[in-house]
């Protein structure tokens, strides 16, 4: 209340200090924050009552003097004659609690799959971006859209902190296609192999672990023809077959790569006012043989954003020259990246052992033979719906 309605803090001295204080019980003039000094005391009290303890401190023999004018009535008071300045605090407190109703910053966490420009880029198209009023946002229906959009998200959450809208992500591995459960179908094997292990969920199982099959063959049959019943019976064959492939590969790679060679690189900055703008730089940032890397520093009133700060751009420039390896860098990359691609198709755990020859030619790199490998070969093949059998 001190600090709103203002505080004097004065001295008194050449007096009686105990007369002073209990001649102010006496008259109930309030003073607070009584300090003894050396020829008198320190005290505090309100601009009101100053006038009538100046008087008292006269009739106990003393006399004060004001030490310290503090709180907001006394700002305005020395603004009384400043008018276009006391329109200027009013107008700018107006406007930013004006402003401080918008969404200036879309910040994206949690996320690992997806990219925050990708869910940044579709709330937009949703209404949720920068420069819009919080009350046109609905954020139910957005997190819906955002859940509907993008099978790896598991929910989403928008928070609203201040002018910063956090939109929290949790992310989980897409669920697999299930077939329609309804149908009759086999479960039939889509490579030759031998079977290492197996687990049937439904149907009658016709190839069993040791087995080898080729492409095609039924593992799980849909149908049971019975020598009892007038009938067939139906059901949605599926399992899990595991069964050692043998695969051929074969992978390329040119002598002559395509290479960056760094020309320059610059810094630059420009400033970002409540959404507009501002280049403190000359120029145009250049679109093509550039990697543009953007960080923003925003200003935080009480640990929050405020949509005022400083946008630092970093422009890695480059150009693009071809590049002919000898044998020796042809052959590490041949080998690294034939990895790569053994790894991707079949996963590193599941390779058995691989037979690859490499060749070294003029203007390329080839490795070919054979791999290996453990796979699911089942696939549910669907041939009628049980419901029209049934009709």
């Amino acid at each position: 209340m001190r600090l709103f309605f203002g505080c004097v803090k004065f001295t008194f001295t050449d007096g009686f200090c105990e007369d002073f204080i209990n001649e102010c019980l006496v008259r109930d003039l309030n003073i607070i924050n009584v300090r003894r000094t050396d020829n008198g005391l320190t005290a505090e009290c309100s601009p009101e009552e100053y006038a009538s303890i100046a008087d008292t401190a006269r009739k106990c023999g003393g006399r004060t003097k004001i030490l310290k004018k503090s709180g907001v009535a006394f700002l305005l008071s020395k603004m009384q004659n400043r008018m276009g300045l006391s329109v200027g605090i009013v107008l700018g407190i107006a406007v930013f609690s004006l402003l401080s109703g918008f969404v200036w910053d879309v910040r994206v966490t949690g996320n690992e799959t997806l990219t925050s420009s990708q869910i940044s880029d579709f709330l937009a198209e949703q209404g949720l971006r920068p420069g819009v009023h919080w009350k046109s946002v609905d954020k139910d229906v957005c997190e819906s859209l955002v859940m509907a959009e993008f099978d790896e998200v598991a929910w989403v959450h928008i928070n609203r902190l201040g002018t910063c809208a956090q939109v929290e992500i949790n992310e989980t591995e897409p669920k697999p296609k299930m077939t329609d459960s309804t149908k009759a179908s086999n479960l039939k094997a889509t490579k030759d192999g031998t079977i290492i292990s197996c687990v049937v969920y439904d149907g009658w199982q016709q190839a069993f672990k040791g087995d080898a099959v080729i492409k095609g063959d039924i593992l799980v049959s849909g149908v049971y023809e019975s020598e009892h019943a007038e009938e067939n019976m139906f059901a949605h064959a599926d399992g899990l077959f595991i069964a050692q492939t043998e695969n051929s590969f074969s992978h390329t790679v040119s002598r002559e790569q395509k290479r960056k060679r760094v020309t320059s690189v610059k810094n630059r900055k420009a400033l970002s006012f409540f959404g507009l703008y501002i280049p403190l730089y000359f120029g145009k940032i250049p679109d093509k043989n550039a990697d543009v890397n953007k960080t923003a520093d925003y200003l935080k009133i009480n640990n929050r954003p405020v949509p005022i700060g400083v946008i630092n751009i970093e422009v890695t420039s480059y150009e693009i020259y071809s590049y002919t390896m000898n044998d020796d860098e042809l052959l590490e990359m041949l080998n690294a990246e034939t990895e790569e691609k053994i790894n991707s198709l079949y996963g590193s755990d599941n390779v058995l052992h691989s037979d690859i020859a490499v060749s070294l030619q003029s203007d390329k790199g080839v490795a070919s033979g054979s791999v290996s490998a453990l796979e699911n070969i089942g696939e549910v093949v669907e041939f009628y719906d049980i419901k029209d059998i049934s009709d």
